[in-house]
């Protein structure tokens, strides 16, 4: 072959790994260490023409079940940042209208407005379409606790969900939650940094107020 490009090099025709002599410099003709002939051939490629955090979105119809080998399965926002208070309970379905994927063919399919789960958390049952529609993470640093001067009541209210739970340096547990569907006694709020508002339900355990968590007047 170098034989070949250093004799025929204005008129020589070849194809690399499916790239023509257009799109490479037509071959270099050179010499190892030991004498030998070498050919070093130079292709040229677009790198980062697609961010793997740009989303290609479709529409779907059908229903997510989640998986049973956790307790309970994280939800995405639409910056794919983690949902801070929600999550999925394991074996549970969803309603999903939109599919997701990024430039790294990872899915993830739309369970309400703004929160979507992993394609690797669930199971799909439904049909997807060729429509694109285009294409909180826990909180820094300690809370700022204020005892209540009466006792309130907040309500966790949709079922089938699990609401984390923080202690009062904004770490959040592993180990404990709270189910969807249930009622709390509060004797403390706090907010953090952001001025998020959370709900003191224990001694030191705050759940994040939001969607499906509020007070009960």
């Amino acid at each position: 072959m170098a034989d070949y490009l250093t004799n025929n090099a204005n008129s020589s025709s070849y194809t690399v790994n499916g790239d023509s002599k257009a799109t490479t410099d037509n071959g270099k003709v050179g010499t190892d260490a030991d004498g030998n002939k070498t050919i070093t051939f130079v292709r040229t490629i677009n790198v980062g023409a697609q961010n793997d955090s740009d989303w290609t979105v479709k529409e779907v119809s059908g229903v997510v079940n989640t998986k049973s080998d956790k307790a309970f399965y994280t939800l995405h926002n639409d910056d794919d940042e983690l949902v801070s208070n929600r999550a999925l309970d394991k074996n549970s379905s969803w309603q999903t209208d939109q599919v997701r994927t990024n430039a790294a063919g990872e899915k993830q399919y739309r369970v309400s407005t703004h929160e979507w789960i992993p394609e690797s958390d669930v199971t799909f049952e439904g049909t997807e379409t060729d429509t694109d529609t285009g294409s909180t993470t826990d909180p820094e640093g300690g809370l700022t606790v204020t005892k209540l001067a009466k006792n309130k009541i907040v309500a966790v209210s949709t079922e089938g969900m699990v609401y984390y739970l923080y202690n009062s340096k904004g770490v959040r547990s592993d180990t404990r939650a709270l189910g969807g569907g249930t009622t709390w006694q509060v004797d403390k709020t706090a907010v953090d940094a952001d001025g998020n508002i959370y709900y003191g339900v224990s001694t030191d355990e705050f759940v994040k107020g939001g969607e499906g968590v509020g007070l009960i007047d």
